[in-house]
């Protein structure tokens, strides 16, 4: 132990970033956040079908019957010389759209809620599938702060402890680092997609940390 000490001031949450090192243990993992704490952020599907039928339905449907129409054309209007063309190409959209949406759905739904918090600290989605969350204590978060990409709106949170939930596998931190690039942190919650604002999300998690720790 150092001789000296660190001291803080009364009431102070802040963790000096020379406490964080690889010597200490990684914030624990979780493989299904709680969901009896006071804000709980849960996958809502009918967010989830919303975005990803339009994507993988409708816009693919939509190319689809302009080609059949252009193709009809084409042909005078033979609406038999047309099927036998285009029947291959329309089974692969609906299938194709199908296992799309499953496999969204699948990874977007699974596992219970995405984001926790409680008076003691937050519980985040650290890995999609098979869920894990990690748990970081307030004194723990160096800031949360939200962030838009195209339609979502995510709040990311940045631990002081750059490590936390680097356990959770090897497609965690794959997933982790895009997500990084993205949003500037390697852990983050949909709020669109839970089917909350991400501003009263983010006053609840001050009330919550009871302002100590920096949001926005």
């Amino acid at each position: 132990m150092s001789p000296n000490p660190p001291q803080f001031a009364p009431g102070s949450w802040t963790i000096p970033q020379h406490l964080a090192t690889p010597h200490l243990p990684l914030p624990e993992l979780v493989d299904r956040i709680p969901t009896d704490q006071p804000l709980v952020l849960r996958p809502r599907i009918g967010r989830f079908l919303t975005v990803f039928t339009t994507i993988y339905f409708g816009i693919p449907l939509a190319v689809y019957l302009a080609a059949f129409v252009a193709l009809l054309a084409a042909l005078g209007g033979d609406l038999f010389e047309v099927l036998p063309v285009l029947a291959f190409p329309g089974a692969i959209v609906v299938v194709g759209g199908l296992v799309q949406l499953g496999i969204v759905l699948g990874f977007g739904m699974s596992g219970g809620p995405v984001l926790a918090a409680n008076t003691e600290g937050l519980w985040i989605r650290a890995r999609k599938w098979p869920a894990k969350s990690v748990f970081l204590p307030w004194p723990a978060v160096a800031r949360i702060y939200p962030r838009r990409w195209l339609w979502d709106r995510a709040v990311c949170v940045l631990p002081h402890d750059p490590r936390a939930g680097s356990d959770a596998g090897t497609w965690a931190r794959l997933d982790m680092g895009m997500q990084k690039v993205l949003f500037g942190s390697r852990l983050t919650a949909s709020a669109f997609y839970c089917g909350r604002r991400s501003d009263d999300v983010l006053a609840e998690l001050h009330r919550l940390s009871g302002g100590r720790v920096p949001i926005g």
